[in-house]
Formats: structure tokens, C-alpha cells, sequence
């Protein structure tokens, strides 16, 4: 049933690497390659330092990262490229109506992942208690609501499958449960939240993912905490 819903998979052989252009930390680039992953496309992480960064920006598409590399193609902006990938690998719906819902909700995923960002790189106790309490008591609640009635009864957003926007959301609480244990403990408590976020983690290709980025995460959770 899902998958009649969902565009189809590009079946070029001559399909070149998707190359994910990114520091060397989960961040804006992990539902890149959270997705990547769960399609089984073939990829490959350039992290970029610090250094050399400051040498490549000024040619990169808006002088920001994450970048996609595809061939002779260059995207940037992390939900430009998630629908890119979506497209290309038959992750996105094909109605137009639920095509500008998906984008909706990566739209408003952007609030708890431009929160969690503020948070991670808050400048003082106070302004982070104040950012963690916002979080907690109104963003993630409040998304949670909107997220569980557009998905209504089905398993994952559009269906039987697990689509781009169920990884972008997946991807931002998963990180903010990462830096937060208390958003775990919002998830468990709500019953189809839970349901829908044990649904993606538990696909095959998600978690083999999520159990070689461990490295990544544990460095650079430890990194936040050392700014503390």
C-alpha cells in the first residue's frame, strides 16, 4: 500500500555517489545521511575541518553546510537536499497535496532544531535554562500534537513506509533526546509517539546507521559538555 503512494526509485545504474559535505558531528548533515542510509543508496561522508572549511566556503552554494555532491550536481540546504534524496530514491509521496505536506512538516521541524542548536551553543546557564524550559514545556509537546494528528492512524506519515519526513523528525528528536534525556521521557509518554518513533528506529537500515554513528555522537556530545 505504501510504497503505490511514493515516487519512484531511480533505477539508473550509472547513478553516481552522493557525497555529504560536513563536519565531523551529526548536526544539520544527520538526517542526510540518516536518509541515504535508509534507502541503501551508495554515499559517503567528506568531512570538512574547521581549516579547511574557511578555504572551500566562498565556493560552496550560499556558503553554508551541509552540501550534497551527485554527479556534476551540487545542492545545498539541508531540507532542499532530504527532498532531493527523497525524490531521486522513492522515499517522498508522489501526490501533490501530501508532496506540500511533507515539505510542511520539515518546515516545522526547523523549530526544535533551531532550538536544540541554540541550546547546545547557549552562552550562559541562564539563557540555556530558559531555552531547555521552552523546549520541554512547549515546542516539543506542542509538535508532538501537530506531528501525531497529521500522521493520524497510519504507521508512518504517508503510509506503511518510512518517507523523508519521518526521518527529519525522527532525526531532531533523536538528537535532542541525545543532549536532553528528559525529551526521551516526553516521547515514551505519549503512546503514538512512541509507536511511530520505535517504528523508524527499528528499520534495519536506520539502526545499523545509528549504531556506527555512536562514535560520532559520543564525541560530540562530549565536546558540548567540555564548553559547560
Amino acid at each position: 500500500r505504501g510504497k503505490k503512494k511514493l515516487l519512484k526509485k531511480t533505477t539508473n545504474k550509472k547513478m553516481p555517489k552522493y557525497q555529504v559535505l560536513y563536519f565531523q558531528i551529526p548536526g544539520r548533515a544527520n538526517q542526510i545521511r540518516l536518509l541515504l542510509s535508509l534507502v541503501g543508496a551508495d554515499w559517503e561522508d567528506k568531512f570538512v575541518a574547521q581549516e579547511e572549511w574557511g578555504k572551500i566556503k566562498e565556493d560552496q552554494p550560499f556558503g553554508q553546510m551541509p552540501v550534497l555532491k551527485h554527479g556534476d550536481f551540487t545542492l545545498a540546504q539541508g531540507n532542499a537536499i532530504m527532498s532531493y534524496i527523497g525524490q531521486q530514491e522513492g522515499a517522498w509521496p508522489k501526490d501533490p497535496k501530501e508532496s506540500a505536506t511533507s515539505l510542511s512538516i520539515f518546515i516545522a521541524v526547523d523549530d526544535i532544531r533551531s532550538l536544540i542548536g541554540k541550546i547546545a551553543f547557549s552562552k550562559s546557564a541562564e539563557e540555556k535554562k530558559e531555552l531547555v524550559t521552552q523546549l520541554l514545556t512547549q515546542t516539543v509537546p506542542k509538535s508532538i500534537r501537530y506531528f501525531n494528528r497529521i500522521r493520524g492512524e497510519k504507521k508512518f506519515f504517508f503510509g506503511d513506509d518510512v518517507t523523508a519526513a519521518d526521518i527529519t523528525l525522527f532525526d531532531a528528536l533523536f538528537q535532542s533526546s541525545a543532549l536532553l534525556p528528559e525529551i526521551k521521557k516526553l516521547i515514551e509518554e505519549d503512546e503514538a509517539t512512541k509507536k511511530w518513533f520505535e517504528g523508524v528506529q527499528s528499520n534495519e537500515n536506520v539502526a545499523t546507521y545509528l549504531k556506527n554513528a555512536e562514535p560520532l555522537f559520543k564525541a560530540y556530545l562530549e565536546y558540548l559538555k567540555s564548553r559547560q
